[in-house]
């Protein structure tokens, strides 16, 4: 009788102690799951979901970046030749100081989309969920290929013994 209370005992325990790991995306589909009862590392993959919309997130402004060059590269021509022109007095300081104020808000939007694309790279590792402690993956809530909104319970996990 005594090891039947302890067993039931154990279980109830180890209960405590599972978690569940959420989507932290909506809208995205799952490509790979941890299958039930296997153990994960620590730093192995629970969960990994579909980069084809983050990957042409990045494609997107790889673009804008370089539309965003070519327009930097005319507004330094422009200023070249504002130069030239207000040299010979063709042209006010204030046109040429307002050409220059263009040049540099196009710097600054080149730099912006480097940005965009550095946030998108890294988003993009954010595609997988990596086990926090050595579990044992107690049971799949979801399925591969499916959905997931934010906050929704994914996978459950306990600590691995």
């Amino acid at each position: 009788m005594k090891k039947y209370l302890i067993l039931i005992a154990m279980v109830f325990s180890t209960s405590l102690y599972a978690e569940y790991v959420t989507s932290a995306y909506s809208g995205k589909t799952i490509k790979y799951l941890a299958q039930e009862g296997s153990i994960v590392k620590k730093g192995g993959v629970l969960i990994k979901y579909s980069p084809n919309y983050q990957k042409m997130k990045i494609e997107r402004e790889k673009l804008n970046l370089e539309i965003a060059e070519a327009n930097l590269k005319d507004k330094k021509t422009d200023i070249k030749r504002s130069k030239k022109l207000h040299n010979i007095k063709a042209i006010s300081l204030s046109e040429h100081e307002n050409t220059i104020v263009e040049h540099f808000k196009c710097e600054m939007e080149v730099n912006k989309q480097k940005l965009y694309i550095k946030i998108a790279e890294n988003e993009l590792d954010s595609y997988t969920i990596l086990a926090p402690f050595d579990c044992k993956v107690v049971k799949q809530i979801v399925s591969v290929e499916s959905g997931t909104k934010v906050g929704h319970k994914i996978l459950e996990i306990q600590p691995a013994q």
